[in-house]
């Protein structure tokens, strides 16, 4: 008996919800929609290797922006031209528009310890300090002078593209690679120095410029506390307050208790996925 294929029936169209998003350090405006099963899948299937895991967040959010105009046509220039604090402000709107704003939340209470829900609203809790300047953040470069050695440091925001290419180079353990995207964002090292004549035997001032990211980590690894500080407190300065935070502050129901909880978005990610 051969087979009867029905008909299908015709399905009822449907739209995605979306949520704009600002990002903080570039200033870009996105409409962005809800994920489908099929992506919150490939997300959870990925978790096992942070590297993959990275590339296959990226890819979803290209993937739900419904706005993509150049340069955010094409996913190498979605991460040439964001940054990692922009990318938690869209896996925010990720968050909202597929799961929604008001979600519900098991705590314990560090007073009492008593556990209780509570409905959260993701969006009246957040805050996006965003940077209005007069070039995009990810294009500017700062140099910093570094007390004690008195080197130079020019630092720049490193992009989506230059933070996963980072972990591409080849014959570094990748060990050393984590501990060298902490100064993924010194771009260079201006060493003072010299050279000596050879016809008068006289010193003659020099800087040296050390630019590859590998060099720097060694040079800066030898330099003293101070400067190192001194670098990460510049970086904050610069480009710290522009992100997003989320803030809950939330009351105990048994004790009245009055407590506040960060939410971090990549976390909140995984848990909806759940």
């Amino acid at each position: 008996m051969a087979n009867v294929v029905k008909d299908l029936p015709t399905m009822k169209k449907f739209e995605f919800p979306v949520y704009e998003v600002v990002t903080p350090h570039t200033n870009h405006s996105f409409t962005i929609r809800s994920m489908t099963v099929d992506q919150e899948s490939v997300i959870k299937e990925s978790s096992v290797s942070p590297v993959k895991l990275d590339t296959i967040i990226s890819q979803t959010i290209f993937d739900c922006i419904e706005n993509k105009e150049p340069p955010f046509n094409t996913l190498e220039g979605f991460e040439k031209n964001l940054t990692y604090r922009d990318r938690e402000a869209l896996i925010f709107g990720l968050i909202v528009a597929s799961y929604g704003e008001t979600q519900k939340y098991s705590y314990k209470c560090p007073n009492c310890d008593k556990e209780f829900d509570v409905d959260i609203n993701l969006g009246e809790n957040a805050d996006v300090k965003i940077y209005n300047g007069g070039e995009d953040l990810i294009n500017k470069e700062v140099t910093i002078d570094l007390p004690v050695s008195k080197y130079k440091a020019v630092v720049k925001l490193p992009s989506l593209f230059e933070s996963k290419a980072l972990y591409n180079i080849k014959g570094v353990d990748k060990s050393v690679i984590d501990k060298m995207s902490e100064y993924n964002i010194v771009k260079k090292l201006i060493v003072p120095g010299y050279e000596i004549d050879t016809a008068t035997g006289d010193k003659i001032e020099k800087e040296y410029v050390i630019d590859k990211l590998i060099e720097i980590y060694s040079t800066i690894r030898k330099l003293p506390a101070k400067d190192r500080k001194a670098i990460q407190n510049a970086v904050v300065d610069m480009y710290g307050k522009y992100k997003l935070t989320i803030e809950v502050p939330t009351v105990c129901p048994s004790c009245g208790h009055e407590f506040t909880t960060s939410l971090d978005v990549t976390q909140e990610l995984f848990r909806n996925l759940q």
